[in-house]
């Protein structure tokens, strides 16, 4: 078969693999904001993936995307689209990426299950596909083919079993930060949990796993620490409000 046959089914194969990038950014935003309403300002952001294929099929008349193509990565040269291609899909990778940590950390102090699978996935294939586009292993594209079929796993144990798309705990935060009075979930050894707005900014020094009595002492005088725990121990032993 002739060498422009096997560049136009490369084409192909790259038909879903280059649009990974901007699922990534929108997997982020919608994981950050609930949901999003598609304009033309996030249609633009389509113009370089549609661009990256049509340059992908018609590379044989111009070289633009592969100088030297191979199904061995290491053996490919690339050319000067790709760079463009590389550097915008990366960049899209790593804002739904930011999306993703900065929300989770936002609302769970710490990695959410769902988002933790999410992400490991997500690096798994990044690191592999760096490690390709850079030639830093000779290895074919059935290494990277294996690592996005480990990425899916990962997409598919989240949304399956831990209900990544389920919005109810984004909606909750959502609720509770709009509650004008002071809200904090505290565990048994009193350290700070989680908290809303309100408490943030009524309160000084506030932080997750930092103990309560530490902050109700920074803000109130002594006494009131005092009267503070005794509330606590009292709802603590007697299992009441």
């Amino acid at each position: 078969m002739s060498h422009g046959y096997w560049q136009f089914v490369s084409g192909c194969i790259f038909l879903g693999t280059i649009f990974v990038s901007i699922s990534i950014l929108f997997t982020g935003l919608i994981f950050a904001r609930t949901k999003i309403k598609f304009t033309w300002k996030h249609a633009l952001l389509l113009v370089v993936p549609v661009i990256s294929i049509g340059v992908l099929l018609t590379n044989q008349s111009h070289h633009l995307f592969y100088t030297t193509f191979s199904l061995i990565p290491s053996k490919q040269d690339f050319g000067i689209y790709f760079t463009i291609h590389t550097l915008y899909s990366y960049l899209c990778i790593g804002i739904g990426l930011a999306y993703l940590v900065i929300f989770s950390i936002k609302n769970y102090g710490v990695f959410s299950k769902q988002s933790s699978l999410i992400c490991i996935g997500m690096m798994i294939s990044l690191i592999i596909d760096a490690i390709s586009t850079f030639k830093i292993f000779d290895w074919s594209t059935a290494i990277e083919n294996i690592a996005f079929a480990v990425t899916i796993s990962f997409f598919i144990i989240a949304t399956v079993k831990f209900d990544f798309l389920n919005v109810i705990p984004i909606a909750l935060q959502t609720v509770v930060d709009l509650i004008s009075d002071s809200y904090v979930v505290v565990d048994e050894d009193f350290e700070i949990i989680d908290y809303n707005q309100a408490f943030l900014g009524g309160f000084t020094g506030v932080s997750r796993k930092i103990g309560i009595m530490a902050i109700i002492k920074e803000n109130y005088s002594d006494p009131d620490v005092q009267k503070f725990k005794s509330f606590l121990d009292e709802a603590v032993s007697e299992q009441k409000k």
